[in-house]
């Protein structure tokens, strides 16, 4: 198989069928997070990583279940690396917000309409 290395219209999935994955990995992630206005600058790139991690798993059991089903994939180390990364992220940005895991499953989370707006102000409320 050809390593293209970026998703365009004619790889599987398309660039579009991640982007949509990727907003709903970030949906995900967030409900297990603090608003994102309470959550440090510095902690932005792990959110990115831990919606990254997301939304590859969700297309490598989607794309191609024949192999996660027979340990062909790298489904089984990308889980468990999504949700280490998920605990340590939501554990740190919930004690960054003030908190404990009172986050954790929705509560007090917003959603932000795509990972790639997710920038200094939307997460922390001001300039740097």
């Amino acid at each position: 198989m050809h390593e293209v290395g970026t998703f365009d219209d004619d790889t599987r999935p398309t660039a579009t069928q991640v982007e949509e994955q990727i907003d709903a990995s970030m949906a995900l992630v967030g409900i297990e997070l603090p608003p994102f206005d309470k959550i440090p600058a510095e902690l932005v790139p792990a959110v990115a990583a831990v919606v990254s991690l997301d939304a590859a798993c969700t297309i490598e059991k989607s794309y191609w279940p024949e192999q996660v089903q027979s340990e062909r994939s790298q489904y089984a180390e990308l889980k468990v690396e999504r949700d280490q990364a998920l605990a340590a992220l939501a554990a740190t940005a919930g004690a960054a917000a003030g908190g404990g895991d009172e986050y954790r499953m929705g509560q007090g989370s917003g959603v932000i309409g795509s990972w790639t707006m997710i920038g200094y102000d939307d997460c922390c409320g001001g300039a740097a």
